[in-house]
């Protein structure tokens, strides 16, 4: 009796596990665009500049910039995500295919660094894009 019992709770247990795997693949990833699994997307990067008033001529006088909010439209420029750029300025988000809108916000209470427009971006299917956004540091 003992035996029939422990074989019953193992085949559960295998099912279990077995349905729960399976799960696991198929799982719906939180995107925007509200899409399954989306292979496509934006790896972007944010910068300010200058950094100095006065650089040394041909090298980029720019800097990665933290903490950054970005809105992100579709091409009915409805908002459908809101990145935040990291500490090294970049940031990421999964988007399907089609033509969108980054709209780099102002930081709240301050001047600079202050962004300098939106950015159109196409995103192929099954595609990782690049883009860099831009904000002026207010040195001159």
């Amino acid at each position: 009796m003992m035996a029939r019992n422990c074989a019953s709770i193992m085949f559960v247990a295998v099912l279990f596990l077995a349905g729960t795997t399976g799960c696991r693949q198929g799982m719906r990833s939180a995107t925007a665009g509200g899409a399954d699994t989306l292979r496509s997307g934006v790896r972007g990067h944010v910068v300010y500049w200058p950094v100095k008033p006065v650089g040394p001529e041909g090298k980029v006088d720019s800097a990665a910039l933290a903490g950054a909010s970005i809105f992100v439209q579709d091409r009915n420029h409805t908002v459908v995500a809101r990145v935040v750029s990291d500490s090294l300025g970049e940031f990421f988000v999964a988007l399907p295919e089609g033509t969108h809108y980054f709209v780099p916000q102002a930081y709240p209470d301050r001047m600079f660094p202050h962004p300098f427009g939106t950015a159109r971006v196409y995103v192929p299917a099954d595609a990782i894009v690049s883009v860099t956004l831009n904000y002026d540091s207010g040195i001159r």
